[in-house]
């Protein structure tokens, strides 16, 4: 069950991070950040084992702030991100 709900969740988390991001940078920065992120996890971790403590970190790095409270809120807590 646990399982079923972070992977069915992970994409709205996704989703939710990047709309975030445009919330508090603007569009054309935000998606800047949010793509930026995600080359970075690929770069670091292409063929390596990854987990979402790394995926944060990176976050964290990219966007010059801590994103723990979010991923404890939505991905190892019970809610589900809001997204439009």
């Amino acid at each position: 069950h646990r399982y079923a709900l972070l992977y069915g969740r992970g994409p709205l988390v996704i989703h939710a991070i990047r709309q975030q991001l445009q919330e508090k940078r603007g569009e054309k920065e935000g998606d800047r950040l949010f793509f930026t992120w995600l080359r970075s996890y690929i770069k670091n971790f292409t063929y390596k084992v990854a987990e979402t403590r790394h995926l944060i970190s990176i976050l964290d790095q990219v966007t010059g702030e801590s994103w723990q409270p979010f991923f404890e809120r939505y991905i190892y807590g019970p809610e589900s991100p809001p997204v439009d």
